[in-house]
């Protein structure tokens, strides 16, 4: 499925559209771990039809690329996902779906209008779904599933053949509405997944819900305490806790149409707050509200955890956002140097302390700065090293039910590098974490990842990237790797936390190939463990995640004759 399309920055080179792939065995250089029996499998746009007007980056039709792996043996293939969305148009024969690309100045308001007015003659059926699918994939309920998040999941049939199939749209039974967050974070013990969904136009403007193992919803519920409308992209679990992110980069009409900008207006005057929820409860009620004194936008959790009365949030963020730049050629904005990309933070929230009106402003530095809370707990000696960048944070009462005011602090990691799309390993989820690995954003072009770090938050402030992955050189762009452990890890403990492997794809821009290669996570050395060449190429994209074969094998399709 590929049509031609007009000229526009993240619909041409590798960001333009490719074909769907039958599965095809791969030439491997090296031996691949049998760890890696399995699946990967990573999404991304690949808009179908021809697009009008500009595009941005997040518009595309989502695309599946999988990597089948067994006993050494490589299987790649490539799958287009049939949304309700897709299908529609298709029938139509044109992309008329509003895009985030569409909505800028008086013009962005004129496409708003008609898709209003095709939503009220039913051309466009929100009940059935109008979302694109192309974000990010779970593995839940034995269910592979492809989501962004404004829309359900979509349930992708991964069979023993390698081939994928879009089985359909997964509809939870008692779920108030359709967005759900292309996030969601499952627990490791219980099995649940805990996820949000934000709607910019009507109250609740978000609510958090939880489903069981076997996919069941358990509870959902309004956070009242957000009242304005913002981006909302990510959020983070302990064992007791949800955090949610609001940011000041807030929905703005009047200003999209008085200042020819996109729908989000960044206010960098203003704080961005945490909401701190008790996971188990059935509403929001004493929500913390913790005020962070610095314009953050979140991009992407890396890890949080609970050690006593304090929860450690680690998450990429950045002071400066732009979404939709006038010409759409940069997703995060045209300042290129650090402080305007994404950078890994380390927040620390106190359930306990309060300060109860404290005015930050009134607080002495010194009082504020301190040695690292976590240090003899986590292994270090505690010294004093102040962070680079670090403030208080003082929560308060924003709603009349919330809780009193809350005190924590903020600090930048490793103020020389740019990184986002942090992982870790999914036993460690909610959990005491130690490493955290993530891509490297090259400063030329704000999206593309020319390398991968390892980070050890038990290592000493200003020291705590402890490893960097050349993955060739400039010309070769990778993206967000997959944590693979290295043996099982029942009991709890019996790996060491960063005994595994790391699998993305790399694009080499020279050659216009895509490899999948696999490093090991322990060493962290750049030399791969092994790879494998894809044929043609694969489009740069968004999450991707390891499925092991147990998984696989749970699967609906891999147990009925379709398979």
């Amino acid at each position: 499925m590929v049509l031609a399309v007009p000229a526009n920055p993240y619909i041409e080179g590798n960001y333009a559209p490719t074909s769907e792939c039958a599965p095809i065995q791969l030439e491997v250089e090296g031996p691949v771990p049998t760890e890696l029996n399995g699946a990967y499998v990573r999404n991304g746009p690949n808009p179908v039809l021809p697009a009008t007007g500009k595009c941005n980056w997040v518009d595309g039709d989502g695309m599946l690329h999988a990597c089948s792996i067994r006993n050494g043996k490589v299987t790649y293939s490539s799958h287009q996902i049939r949304t309700a969305k897709l299908k529609a148009e298709l029938q139509q024969g044109n992309a008329f779906h509003l895009k985030i690309g569409d909505v800028h100045g008086m013009a962005g308001l004129v496409q708003l209008l008609i898709h209003a007015g095709l939503i009220l003659t039913g051309e466009v059926n929100l009940k059935k779904g109008i979302g694109t699918a192309n974000t990010s994939v779970i593995f839940h309920n034995g269910r592979l599933q492809a989501l962004q998040e404004t829309d359900s999941p979509y349930e992708i049939e991964l069979r023993r053949d390698g081939s994928m199939k879009t089985a359909g749209r997964i509809e939870i039974e008692g779920r108030i509405r359709q967005p759900f967050t292309a996030h969601p974070k499952i627990d490791p013990n219980s099995g649940e997944l805990f996820y949000f969904d934000y709607d910019l136009l009507q109250r609740p403007l978000v609510s958090v819900g939880c489903l069981d193992l076997h996919g069941h919803l358990l509870r959902e519920y309004p956070v009242d305490a957000v009242t304005c409308a913002n981006l909302m992209h990510d959020f983070a679990l302990t064992e007791h806790y949800i955090i949610l992110y609001e940011s000041p980069m807030k929905l703005d009409v009047q200003h999209m149409i008085q200042r020819n900008a996109g729908p989000f207006r960044w206010h960098p005057d203003e704080p961005t707050r945490l909401w701190v929820l008790d996971r188990g409860t059935q509403s929001s009620a004493g929500a913390r509200c913790y005020i962070v004194n610095k314009a953050m936008n979140f991009m992407h959790t890396a890890a949080a955890f609970e050690l006593g009365s304090t929860l450690y949030l680690y998450a990429t963020a950045q002071t400066h956002f732009d979404m939709a730049s006038a010409d759409g050629t940069h997703l995060w904005g045209h300042q290129k140097h650090l402080p305007h990309q994404p950078q890994l933070y380390e927040f620390q929230l106190d359930l306990d302390h309060a300060g109860h009106g404290t005015n930050p402003a009134s607080v002495s530095l010194a009082a504020q700065v301190s040695s690292r809370a976590a240090g003899s707990a986590a292994g270090t000696d505690g010294a004093a090293a102040v962070p680079k960048e670090e403030a208080l944070i003082a929560g308060r009462a924003w709603q009349p039910h919330t809780t009193m005011t809350k005190a924590a602090r903020f600090s930048l990691l490793a103020p020389e590098y740019s990184s986002d799309m942090p992982v870790i390993s999914k036993a460690c989820y909610g959990l005491r974490t130690r490493f955290i690995y993530a891509a490297t954003l090259g400063c030329e072009d704000g999206i593309t990842f020319t390398s991968l770090l390892k980070y050890d938050l038990e290592a000493h402030p200003g020291h705590m990237v402890v490893g960097q992955i050349d993955l060739g050189g400039p010309e070769f762009v990778g993206g967000e790797p997959s944590f693979v452990p290295m043996g099982p890890e029942e009991p709890p403990g019996a790996l060491e936390e960063d005994a595994g492997y790391l699998v993305l794809y790399v694009h080499d821009m020279t050659k216009h190939e895509t490899w999948l290669v696999i490093y090991n996570a322990q060493t962290f050395s750049s030399e791969p463990v092994a790879r494998a060449k894809i044929p043609g190429r694969i489009p740069y994209g968004f999450h991707g995640l390891h499925i092991s074969g147990k998984e696989l094998a749970m699967q609906k399709c891999w147990n009925s004759n379709s398979s």
